[in-house]
């Protein structure tokens, strides 16, 4: 971590720190209700229910990731005018655009399926690029709040509070929208969304923020790029990211899809099932969040994208009918959350450690930039293979879908991913020597300071 040149007189009070950490938590509560609501297995679901082919649900679920290029637009405004004068008002946007949900159901009842679709890709993606603008400064906002030590473990207890809330408010949405929901539900749920992120802009208000710089130094769009990019490790790690964030990306709305249409389950089992994707990051955050603080994001990248190959095998091969293929289907959803919860604390406390004090919101938002644009050119590119094979029978062969065939192909971008994070050079946190060898360091440490204590009780004159 580059702080020589963090002024000290600007850090906030461990008061406004605790305080600080608690809005941030609360604001992720409703956060991740808006999210579940207006975004993921309800609106997948929605877009199955109104017909929407696979390529425009890749491109739906494509808008949030692929729209954090926008950050990069504030990377001078953040430190000269502050973070929180820029959060605010974008997430107040997005809550408008949330508004509009309830109406899509409507148009698709009095306009028919061609308008709900448009009208939903046209709502989602303005609220996806007013909630990137808004995630520009927010990750940096919370910087101020959340000092470096604990950054693992702050970041897994966020996480594990509002996936807690998220995970039950995923289950009672699956059991409110039934087997077949009506249109009418669908509005209720996205009303609920919009009512969350109206909430939300309370608690990030109360967010205290170290004081602006207004002579803080002016980049180019440019060089706010190539800034973290001049770090040859850094790329390094960012194409690692993007490999990673693409692997997931590539299968992880069409699951949704899968499950509805191929494996013919209830939506409300499908809403239930998703839940235990984010009760699997539940359980395992505190977890993963001291695995990042003693042995580094290496040993949280290694351990969860094997997990998530695992669990990508897992949904190519399941099979089964009644109780045991829900079952089954819930247990992958549980490791997969699991494994996705890794990934996404280690992208976030990487970045955030090693980015420096000043002028380090570029290397938080290339991360972001990075992994979101991989994030949003997977489904894309998934929802066209899927479209691809489905128009070309002859690819399909011995009764495996589509589906299977995609998720066998993520598992080697998984491989693939794994191979690129060997060329890191994980110096600067705590993983250089991964979790093995840093667990026989520290038991060779302890055996040495027996050792030395033992040798100086003995040589100390009675």
């Amino acid at each position: 971590m580059n702080s020589d040149n963090y002024n000290l007189k600007d850090q906030l009070t461990k008061a406004q720190q605790r305080r600080g950490q608690r809005n941030i938590t609360i604001t992720s509560v409703f956060s991740i209700i808006y999210f579940y609501s207006v975004n993921a297995t309800v609106l997948n679901l929605f877009a199955v229910r109104i017909g929407m082919p696979p390529d425009k649900v890749g491109l739906m679920n494509s808008f949030v990731s692929l729209f954090a290029i926008v950050q990069l637009f504030l990377a001078n405004a953040l430190e000269r005018d502050g973070k929180r004068r820029y959060v605010l008002p974008f997430y107040g946007l997005q809550a408008l655009c949330a508004f509009a949900f309830p109406l899509i159901p409507l148009i698709y009842h009095y306009l028919g399926s061609a308008q709900a679709i448009n009208t939903l890709l046209l709502v989602t993606a303005a609220a996806a690029m007013f909630g990137n603008l808004g995630q520009a400064g927010w990750f940096p906002l919370i910087r101020d709040s959340v000092p470096e030590a604990i950054t693992g473990r702050f970041f897994a207890r966020m996480r594990t509070a509002w996936q807690i809330a998220g995970t039950l408010y995923l289950i009672l949405t699956g059991i409110y929208l039934g087997s077949e929901p009506s249109m009418t539900r669908f509005s209720v749920v996205f009303a609920i969304g919009f009512v969350a992120a109206a909430i939300r802009q309370f608690f990030i208000s109360r967010v205290p923020e170290r004081k602006a710089n207004p002579e803080a130094g002016e980049i180019s769009l440019a060089q706010a790029l190539i800034t973290p990019l001049q770090d040859r490790n850094y790329r390094r790690y960012l194409l690692f990211s993007m490999m990673l964030f693409f692997a997931v990306g590539f299968v992880t709305p069409f699951i949704v899809v899968y499950m509805k249409s191929y494996l013919k389950l209830p939506s409300g089992v499908v809403a239930v099932i998703s839940a235990m994707e984010a009760a699997g990051a539940v359980v395992t955050l505190i977890l993963w969040g001291k695995i990042s603080d003693r042995y580094g994001q290496r040993s949280v990248f290694g351990l969860s994208a094997f997990l998530l190959g695992v669990t990508t095998l897992a949904w190519a091969v399941i099979y089964g009918e009644g109780a045991a293929l829900i079952f089954s289907a819930a247990l992958i959803s549980l490791l997969r959350g699991a494994a996705v919860a890794g990934i996404n604390l280690g992208q976030i406390s990487y970045s955030m450690r090693i980015a420096p004090r000043i002028n380090g919101a570029s290397y938080v938002i290339a991360a972001f930039i990075a992994g979101g644009t991989a994030l949003g050119l997977g489904p894309i590119i998934g929802g066209k293979a899927i479209l691809f094979m489905n128009n070309n029978a002859s690819i399909l062969h011995s009764g495996i879908s589509s589906y299977s065939i995609l998720f066998l192909a993520d598992v080697l971008l998984i491989i693939t991913a794994m191979a690129l994070k060997k060329r890191i050079n994980w110096e600067g946190d705590l993983a250089s020597i991964g979790m093995a060898g840093r667990m026989g360091k520290t038991a060779i440490g302890k055996l040495a300071e027996i050792s030395f204590f033992d040798r100086q009780d003995k040589e100390t004159p009675g």
